[in-house]
C-alpha cells in the first residue's frame, strides 16, 4: 500500500517537474510563431501608416426635410420623437444630433445626418415612418 503511493507521488513529481516545462515552452513557442508584439506597443502595420485616421465630418451627409406636424401632438413631443426616430435610424450618423426648427408654416424643418448620400433618404423614410404612427404611451 505504501508503495503505491510512493509511485502516486513520483508520477505526480514527474508531471510538475517535467511537464510543466514542456508545456511552458509549447506555449512561449507558439507565441514565438505568431510574434504578437507586447502588451501597449502598436503593430509595425498603424506605425508605418497602413491605418488613416478619418477627418471628423469624413462619411457625415447632411438631409434637410420639411415634416407636417400632427394636428393632436404637443410640438415638444414631437421633436423628442423626431430626435429619437432619427438617431435609431441604421443610417444616422450618431456623432451629430439631428437639427429641429419650428417652420413658419406650422410643421418642423429637421435637418439629419447621414452616413452617407445614399442613405440620406432611407433616414427620412424611417422618420417619416415614425411620425406618421401615433405616439407610444409609457
Amino acid at each position: 500500500m505504501l508503495m503505491l503511493e510512493l509511485a502516486d507521488l513520483g508520477w505526480w513529481l514527474l508531471l510538475i517537474f517535467v511537464g510543466l516545462p514542456v508545456l511552458a515552452a509549447t506555449v512561449a513557442g507558439l507565441l514565438w510563431l505568431l510574434r504578437l508584439p507586447p502588451f501597449g506597443e502598436r503593430p509595425a502595420a498603424l506605425t508605418r501608416g497602413g491605418a488613416r485616421q478619418r477627418a471628423k465630418d469624413e462619411g457625415v451627409h447632411r438631409h434637410a426635410f420639411t415634416l407636417a406636424l400632427p394636428d393632436a401632438e404637443d410640438p415638444l413631443h414631437a421633436i423628442e420623437r423626431v430626435k429619437q426616430l432619427a438617431m435609431c435610424s441604421h443610417w444616422a450618423a450618431l456623432k451629430h444630433a439631428p437639427e429641429i426648427d419650428a417652420s413658419p408654416a406650422g410643421g418642423l424643418e429637421i435637418q439629419v445626418f447621414a452616413l452617407d448620400r445614399e442613405h440620406a433618404l432611407a433616414l427620412e423614410a424611417a422618420v417619416r415612418r415614425g411620425m406618421s404612427q401615433p405616439p407610444r404611451r409609457a
